[in-house]
């Protein structure tokens, strides 16, 4: 089988893995296992490919503790889970921006009365895509907005009160991403994982 030496000599970058780099390979398959580079060296990252030429890419993680970058699908379901939650953060934003708008034309006021969802929309029509997975509560002063990423079997119909600071309803599956801002100016984001992964949610539950 194929040595790592050999695969150094084609890309030398590969000496810089040093031992957390590993292979086992055949006339027409391999395995390769790269531990990631963090403090613990838990999570270890494996692309196979079978002697049909299909391959496959999984992740573990010692003691099955969840990190980051390692979903239960394999990277390859994190990688298109991370796109798809950044499509729901850019509705957030989007939505956001036409909160700011609306407010502009109302005095300055975000009261639901005049920057309702129905009135954001209006102001910013691309926000009809995202259906039932978005939804905003506001007061004069503040508002609230959250999105549902369109993952497989998300929980559509996410509620925000018009309160300050407005309630979130949690999801029950897929995750939720959140925009508030407050009557100070300040803006958090934050996000809630139900299933599936986290995806474009960090650990702490920011995006």
């Amino acid at each position: 089988g194929t040595t790592i030496a050999a695969l150094v000599a084609i890309e030398p970058t590969l000496a810089d893995l040093g031992n957390r780099l590993a292979i086992v390979s055949a006339a027409t398959t391999y395995t390769v296992n790269v531990a990631s580079d963090r403090d613990d060296g838990a999570a270890v990252f494996s692309l196979n490919r079978s002697s049909d030429g299909t391959s496959m890419r999984t992740c573990s993680v010692a003691g099955g503790a969840p990190r980051a970058g390692c979903a239960a699908g394999g990277w390859s379901y994190l990688r298109n889970t991370i796109a798809i939650d950044a499509q729901a953060k850019s509705v957030a934003v989007t939505a956001a921006e036409a909160m700011e708008t609306c407010a502009t034309d109302n005095n300055g006021s975000y009261a639901a009365a005049n920057c309702g969802l129905a009135d954001l929309v209006a102001i910013e029509p691309t926000l009809t895509d995202a259906g039932v997975r978005l939804a905003v509560g506001s007061t004069a002063t503040g508002y609230g907005i959250a999105v549902a990423s369109d993952r497989d079997g998300f929980a559509p119909n996410p509620a925000v009160t018009n309160a300050a600071p407005p309630m979130f309803t949690a999801p029950t599956a897929g995750v939720q991403f959140r925009l508030v801002r407050d009557a100070t100016g300040a803006t958090t984001r934050t996000c809630v994982v139900a299933t599936g992964g986290n995806g474009g949610c960090s650990i702490t539950g920011t995006w």
